[in-house]
């Protein structure tokens, strides 16, 4: 028989002062990720280090890069790469039906760094690639039996926790890999939980319910590291045409968004849990990068920045941001070229914050729930 035993309050350190001014974001530089082969350029930039000054991107060819302030590698062996670590000193990934595998750049010998097996205690086991990672690499989130993640405690997976929560609950897809707790982004049901997302704390077992916005039916969270703030108090998604935040209370918060657009989608927020970006449509199938800060609502036209800035070449558009930094000062955007076609680009600014700021001393001091057990 299973019964409620107990309800764990949400704590958060938060200052709920006012702003005594408006955030802003000036560009200063735009250009390609990094050097490429002849022929080649970036088409996407997959994840990127808390400062952004390690990148993982892929090529037009269809292989991945490793990007870092010392040079470009290449990464060979089993499987392919899919997320780098906080510190930038680590990529992760792997291929179905095998070990998950991992990249050290310790390890780079030239301009190529070999795949190792991700060990823990148990493993490795041929559960696939590693889709998220923290920030030293210590914890890798799996995806194949189930989402869990694999660390020097063993493997843990969700669909225990939400079994433990309600034995009809059940744990879905993998939705971001918080920097600096353990803490990953999950969608999911709980039965009398109306909500399809959630923040699964894999050190206590907690899950934290992602609540629903007023008429909301489901709530679309991306399927990256760069869903959720590296303390896991911010997390972001879309619910219709409309994108929104969540407080580490699971309230949610409408993003603010650019005028006379049709549709805005973010994609990502930076680890402070400060800024917020992804694409916003405009009639005549006018899509535009923006940015937004959480501290003020203020969203940002990239596209129309850059270009007023005089950074911008002519012809090229600024489409969508992929990427934050934490300081906001490195946004990886996509941008189609002169010829309309894609790349993926690196735009360099300055995002001022004003203070007192209220939002970026939004801490996590413990993400709980409503647990069941058995009697």
């Amino acid at each position: 028989m299973l019964k409620l035993s107990s309800v764990a309050a949400l704590a958060a350190v938060s200052v709920a002062s006012v702003a005594f001014a408006q955030s802003s974001y000036s560009p200063v530089a735009f250009g390609p990720l990094g050097a490429t082969d002849p022929g080649t350029f970036y088409t996407f930039t997959n994840d990127i280090s808390a400062d952004g000054q390690y990148v993982l991107a892929t090529l037009n060819n269809g292989e991945s890069r490793y990007i870092t302030p010392g040079g470009t590698y290449r990464m060979s062996g089993t499987g392919f790469p899919v997320a780098i670590s906080g510190d930038g000193q680590t990529v992760v990934g792997g291929q179905i039906g095998s070990n998950p595998q991992r990249w050290r750049l310790a390890n780079a010998v030239g301009n190529n760094i070999a795949s190792q097996n991700i060990t823990w205690p148990g493993g490795p086991t041929a559960f696939g690639p590693g889709y998220g990672t923290n920030f030293d690499a210590s914890v890798t989130t799996l995806l194949q039996p189930g989402v869990s993640v694999v660390g020097s405690f063993g493997r843990r997976t969700a669909q225990s926790d939400f079994s433990a929560v309600n034995i009809a609950g059940t744990a879905g897809a993998y939705r971001g890999n918080a920097n600096n707790v353990p803490v990953v982004g999950i969608l999911g049901s709980l039965p009398g939980n109306p909500t399809n997302a959630y923040r699964w704390n894999y050190s206590t077992g907690a899950l934290s319910p992602l609540n629903l916005p007023a008429g909301a039916s489901s709530i679309g969270v991306p399927t990256n590291n760069a869903s959720i703030s590296s303390d896991a108090g911010v997390m972001i998604g879309n619910v219709s045409t409309r994108p929104y935040w969540w407080d580490i209370n699971g309230n949610p918060h409408a993003l603010g968004t650019l005028a006379g657009t049709t549709l805005n989608t973010v994609n990502a927020v930076n680890g402070t849990g400060t800024l917020a970006g992804g694409f916003a449509s405009f009639p005549l199938s006018v899509r535009h990068a923006f940015i937004t800060s959480l501290e003020d609502n203020t969203a940002y036209n990239l596209h129309v920045l850059a270009s007023n800035a005089g950074i911008l070449p002519a012809g090229w558009t600024l489409t969508a941001t992929q990427q934050i930094s934490d300081d906001g000062s490195r946004i990886f955007c996509l941008a189609t070229d002169p010829t309309g076609v894609t790349r993926s680009v690196l735009l360099n600014g300055v995002f001022t914050v004003p203070s007192p700021s209220g939002l970026a001393m939004l801490g996590l001091a413990g993400l709980a729930a409503s647990r069941r057990r058995r009697a």
